[in-house]
């Protein structure tokens, strides 16, 4: 990783050639990926013709996303490791049972369990009926006003630990949650304007090429939306590893 600090703007360029950098050193485990998110994608689809709810959806999608982070960790450790330091990993399945390997997926799920259960209480707030049907009297909105805050604290939290994942695969003796708030303090809207700026356009990017594919075979939607979540998850390894290696050295 350069020992210069990149400016505001920098990044924007910098996290896309590391992402074209880390998919063509580790275009395996990226497949990888690619390739478990379309079979849960697929198992998701079926199961959810069962649950009949917008709840039971939204814990279902929980669920999901709780295999899916178990099934890429060892992947997704080494992609972080190549992203810092261009390290290559053949066989990253074998670190599975490592220490090194289980922390960091614990941390995935729970990052990924408090981005997510605010889902639920959200949809318990609204009614399962059709858009047509929805009117302002049938939504609970006291339980919305109540959320509010506590959304605002979850989107804090998640800003705030954005070091933590490259820490616990670059660092791990080092990492805790303390020291991934120590390394953000007072950061939060710079952390913020990076994610957005360098995001913004591979989220727009990739509900346009969602819609070609579902418009050119609807069976197409979920092994291109699987490559596009992977796409958009080697942008968001790159920022976070960018921004680890600054806020580590200040």
């Amino acid at each position: 990783m350069p020992n210069q600090q990149p400016s505001f703007w920098g990044y924007f360029s910098l996290a896309y050639q590391d992402v074209i950098r880390i998919a063509r050193l580790m275009w395996p485990a990226a497949l990888t990926i690619v390739a478990a998110g379309t079979v849960l994608q697929f198992a998701g689809q079926f199961v959810s013709g069962y649950v009949g709810t917008q709840l039971g959806q939204g814990v279902l999608g929980i669920l999901f996303n709780t295999v899916m982070v178990w099934a890429t960790a060892p992947y997704l450790f080494v992609l972080y490791r190549c992203a810092a330091t261009g390290e290559v990993a053949t066989q990253p399945e074998v670190l599975r049972n490592t220490i090194e390997v289980r922390r960091f997926g614990a941390w995935l799920i729970l990052l990924g369990f408090v981005a997510g259960i605010l889902s639920v209480p959200y949809l318990m707030a609204i009614p399962d009926l059709p858009p047509e049907q929805l009117t302002a009297d049938k939504i609970n909105a006291g339980l919305i006003l109540i959320l509010l805050p506590i959304s605002i604290a979850v989107w804090i939290f998640t800003i705030r630990t954005t070091t933590l994942l490259p820490m616990l695969a670059l660092d791990p003796d080092r990492a805790s949650l303390s020291a991934a708030f120590a390394q953000t303090k007072g950061q939060l809207w710079f952390i913020l304007g990076v994610e957005l700026v360098t995001l913004a356009p591979a989220l727009v990017a990739g509900v346009v090429l969602g819609d070609i594919a579902e418009a050119v075979a609807p069976m197409l939607k979920i092994p291109v939306g699987a490559a596009i979540a992977t796409a958009t998850q080697l942008l968001q390894i790159a920022v976070s590893v960018r921004l680890y290696g600054r806020f580590a050295r200040s």
